[in-house]
Parts: structure tokens; sequence; C-alpha cells
């Protein structure tokens, strides 16, 4: 756990915890290469943990990114390396620790940035942060400090399962 300067808690992972993750990611991106979409849902059925779900889902979002950007080799590389770098089914908060926010995707600004399409939650409505988010900008953590709970449990978040469920990222796919 880390306290910022204004005493806000962090829980943040360990580069070696990040590290594991990401190798479990690119594990699940091979084996949903070569099976058929519709055995996904076993490999989830299977799963023994929520990050071991959310690594499932993330290498099956990482394959229809080979689909979707099958003629351009260097930013198919990119946006997988995005989703490596901030894996959506992670919590995440700002550098102060004072931001609730999910990744939801990855995009491209039109200065070729590769950056994180994020939702903040917010008091009465949730935000999507336009333009998207820099990764050094979003802090994965393994959970929401006392603050956050109250945020979120204070009755003004809207969607707030989205906020506390490690698969809950998926409620703001569009």
């Amino acid at each position: 756990m880390e306290q910022t300067d204004s005493e806000i808690e962090i829980y943040k992972y360990e580069d070696d915890e990040l590290d594991f993750i990401r190798e479990e990611i690119k594990n699940k991106y091979e084996i949903a290469k070569v099976i058929p979409d519709d055995e996904i849902k076993d490999l989830l059925k299977n799963a023994q943990t929520d990050i071991e779900r959310g690594c499932i889902i993330t290498g099956f979002i990482m394959t229809n990114v080979d689909k979707t950007f099958e003629n351009n080799k260097e930013l198919c590389e990119q946006y997988k390396n995005g989703y490596l770098e901030r894996p959506p089914f992670l919590f995440y908060t700002s550098k102060d620790g004072l931001s609730i926010r999910r990744v939801i995707g990855i995009g491209k600004r039109d200065s070729g940035e590769i950056v994180a399409e994020a939702v903040s939650a917010m008091l009465m409505f949730n935000n999507k942060i336009v333009g998207g988010i820099e990764f050094d900008e979003l802090v994965p953590i393994k959970k929401w400090n006392t603050q956050h709970l109250d945020k979120l449990n204070s009755g003004m978040v809207m969607r707030k399962d989205a906020f506390l469920e490690v698969l809950g990222f998926a409620a703001f796919a569009e």
C-alpha cells in the first residue's frame, strides 16, 4: 500500500504481479487464437478466479483486435500492447489516488498516441473520458480504498457495480 501526500491509500500492484497478469493474458490470447469463439464460454466457466476470467476476456479481445486490424499489423500490435499495458478488468485510479476509473478499450489519438478509453465514476453520472487517457495517468490497483468505496456506495454513482465487480467494465461496452 502506498500513501500520497494527502494521505490517500493506494493499493497498487507490484511490478511482478502486473508482469504475471500480462503473461497470463498472453497465454489466454494464444489459446483464444486457436479455439472457436463459442468455446470461450467454457474457458470462463472453468476459470478459478476473476483475474483468470479477466485474462481470458482480454485475450479474446486481443483476437478481435487481430481481426479488426488484419491489414495494419503495426496498429494491431500497438492496440494489443495497450490491452497488455492497461487490461480492462483491473481497477484504476489516478496518480493522486482520487479518481475511480475503468478501462473500456484502447484508442488512438490523431497525434498517433495510443491511449486508454476509460470511464470515471462521478456523482450522478459517469464520465467517459473524451479523447482517452494516457497510460501513465492510470494506476492499476488491487482494490478501492475507503474514500473510493464511500463514494461508490453513496447512492450517487450510477452503475456502481461496473466499478465494484472485476468484470464490471463490460457494462460500459458499446
